[in-house]
């Protein structure tokens, strides 16, 4: 039941309720020495998860950057953004510069999550979805702009921008919504990879979206369930 709001002017702005979430950029970052160089360098102190959900939240108009879910598990998924059970809501959020195995930017885990009005940028996963992974959860983004993120490595993984995956049964809805320039190291170079594992029921839909240029312009998006 949690909201959290950011954007507003703040304690020594003349109206400190003015809000304008370009402005007054609010920004949660797991680089906890304030250090991190472009690249790997210097993520050694960083955060495994920057927000973590349990339960239904809502996040409004935030920045949510330098998570490294590079740990053992369960500290491999989410770098960003781990949704571990109930329903999360982005509005008018960046998310940009995290790294997981799983959901460089976004882990939903037999959760529900929906992603409005977003931008996910920059984002890597070593193995599958660099944006967002979906494992066995519902996921639904609307509006939203993926760009420069990343997945795969070593001729495993994939799905630049978004991972769904089926264990059991995994849903994601992608309408409205801009897909580009999201790169791997080949062969891994796939924007949008659906995966089900031992005949697990998987949905993707796409409506009404632009996804271009994943590198080699071979797969842009891939399916293992017809």
């Amino acid at each position: 039941g949690v909201t959290i709001r950011g954007g507003y002017a703040g304690y020594s702005a003349s109206n400190p309720d003015a809000r304008d979430i370009n402005a007054y950029p609010t920004i949660l970052t797991g680089d906890l020495n304030g250090d991190d160089l472009p690249g790997q360098l210097n993520r050694s102190d960083n955060s495994y998860h920057v927000v973590t959900v349990s339960g239904n939240a809502k996040l409004d108009g935030l920045t949510i950057r330098s998570g490294q879910a590079d740990g053992p598990y369960p500290r491999c998924y989410g770098g960003g953004i781990d949704v571990l059970s109930g329903q999360l809501i982005l509005s008018r959020c960046t998310i940009k510069s995290n790294t997981a195995l799983y959901g460089g930017g976004v882990a939903v885990l037999a959760s529900s999550a929906y992603l409005g009005n977003c931008t996910l940028s920059a984002n890597s996963a070593y193995i599958f979805g660099g944006g967002v992974y979906n494992e066995d959860g519902n996921t639904s983004l609307a509006t939203c702009l993926m760009t420069g993120n990343s997945a795969g490595a070593g001729g495993l993984g994939g799905g630049s921008a978004i991972s769904n995956v089926g264990g059991a049964a995994a849903a994601m809805v992608v309408g409205n919504c801009t897909i580009a320039d999201n790169l791997g190291p080949a062969p891994d170079d796939i924007a949008v990879m659906n995966f089900s594992l031992a005949g697990a029921l998987t949905s993707l839909t796409i409506n009404n979206s632009i996804i271009y240029h994943d590198g080699s312009h071979n797969e842009l998006i891939w399916t293992n369930d017809n």
